[in-house]
């Protein structure tokens, strides 16, 4: 049964992690997987805090419109039809 109130967390629930069900447990590939998993964390975490570590993550670019102006008003007249007002 689930319940049907749904609950914000609190300071208390932030850092709280509930033990897996054995279903889960079997799912992820049993408690050694699970060890292995939570190890290779710590120690991706650990490796994060080493002094001249960088984040691996590229920052977004973003890019050009794909139309210029002309292009993007032949675009609206195709789709508005030919009986359409034109732009003020």
């Amino acid at each position: 049964m689930r319940n049907p109130v749904e609950v914000e967390d609190t300071v208390f629930s932030q850092r709280w992690d509930e033990a897996p069900s054995l279903e889960e447990v079997g799912l992820r590939g049993g408690y050694v997987q699970i060890a292995i998993n939570e190890g290779l964390g710590a120690l991706a975490r650990g490796v994060r805090k080493l002094p001249g570590w960088r984040p691996q993550g590229v920052p977004a670019e973003a890019r050009p419109p794909p139309l210029d102006a002309g292009q993007a008003e032949r675009a609206r007249a195709l789709y508005e039809g030919p009986g359409a007002a034109p732009p003020h």
